[in-house]
C-alpha cells in the first residue's frame, strides 16, 4: 500500500485519480484488478467515474473515503496548488495610472490639465478615484490642485474645477467657491451654485456656508443668466430652508416655465 509523503500535496493526488481513471478508460489490463481491491463488487462492466478514482485513490492510502483524505492534507496546512501572486484587475490598475496623473498635475500647478481631465471623466471614475484618494490620504493633495484651478485665467479651467468639486471638495472649498459666485462668465457661477449647495454628491457637506440661502435667493431673482437663476432655484428647492419658501411662491408666476416647475416641487 503506498504511504503518504511527509507533506502530502492534494492536487498531485487529484492527478493521480485522473491517471487511473484514463487508465481505465484505456482498457488497461492490471487496472480492474487495482480497482476490485478497493471497490466490492466492481467488474469490467461497472461505472467507473473520477470519484470511483478517487475513492480508490483514497483508499490506497488507507483512507476510507477522498473526503476524509482531502480533509487530512487541508489540515496539514499544504497549500492545494502553487501561491500566486495577487494581480490587481484592469480596473484597479486603470485607476492607479489615474490617480498617478491627477495628483502629478497638482503638484506641479497644471491646474488646466487637471480640470480638462476632469470634464471628460464619467462619474463612475471620479467616485472610485475619489475612494482611492481618500483611503490613500491624498485627497487634500489633489483638491489644491482644483483650488488652484479657481484662480485660473480662463473661465474654462474655472469652471472644470469647479465642477469637479462638486464631488471633491473639502472644508476649504467653501470660500473659494463663494467668490466664484460673482464671476463674470456664467457658467462658472452655476457650476459654484451647485458644488456649495449640493449635499448628495460629497462625503461630507461643507461646512461655513451661513448666508448661502441669501445668496442663492438673490441670484435666483436677479442673476441676467436664466441658466444661472435655475441652478439656483433648484438649489433654493434641495436646501429646504424655510427662508426660501416666500421667495419660491412667487417664483410660481416667473416667466420662465422651468422655474415655475422647480418652485412647484416644494410648494
Amino acid at each position: 500500500m503506498p504511504q503518504l509523503p511527509a507533506k502530502p500535496n492534494l492536487e498531485h493526488l487529484k492527478h493521480q485519480s485522473k491517471d487511473l481513471l484514463k487508465d481505465y478508460l484505456a482498457h488497461n489490463a492490471d487496472v480492474t484488478s487495482r480497482i476490485q481491491k478497493h471497490i466490492l463488487g466492481f467488474t469490467s462492466s461497472s461505472r467507473f467515474l473520477l470519484a470511483d478514482a478517487q475513492t480508490v485513490i483514497a483508499r490506497e492510502h488507507d483512507f476510507p473515503s477522498w473526503k476524509k483524505l482531502k480533509l487530512y492534507v487541508e489540515a496539514l496546512g499544504e497549500p492545494t496548488q502553487k501561491t500566486k501572486a495577487p494581480q490587481l484587475s484592469v480596473r484597479k490598475l486603470f485607476i492607479q495610472d489615474l490617480v498617478s496623473q491627477l495628483l502629478t498635475w497638482s503638484k506641479k500647478h497644471e491646474s488646466e490639465q487637471l480640470g480638462q481631465r476632469f470634464s471628460i471623466m464619467p462619474l463612475r471614475d471620479i467616485l472610485s478615484l475619489r475612494e482611492a484618494v481618500i483611503a490613500n490620504h491624498q485627497h487634500s493633495l489633489l483638491v489644491d490642485g482644483l483650488l488652484e484651478g479657481l484662480k485660473h485665467a480662463k473661465p474654462r479651467v474655472r469652471y472644470n474645477c469647479a465642477i469637479a468639486l462638486d464631488h471633491l471638495a473639502d472644508e476649504r472649498c467653501t470660500q473659494p467657491l463663494l467668490q466664484l459666485l460673482n464671476d463674470s462668465v456664467p457658467r462658472v457661477r452655476r457650476a459654484a451654485v451647485h458644488s456649495l449647495s449640493c449635499d448628495a454628491c460629497k462625503v461630507s457637506p461643507l461646512s461655513n456656508r451661513d448666508g448661502l440661502t441669501e445668496t442663492l435667493i438673490e441670484m435666483a431673482l436677479y442673476d441676467p443668466s436664466i441658466r444661472v437663476r435655475r441652478e439656483a432655484v433648484n438649489s433654493l428647492v434641495e436646501s429646504c430652508d424655510t427662508k426660501a419658501i416666500p421667495v419660491l411662491k412667487n417664483l410660481l408666476g416667473d416667466k420662465d416655465p422651468i422655474i415655475q416647475g422647480l418652485a412647484r416641487k416644494t410648494l
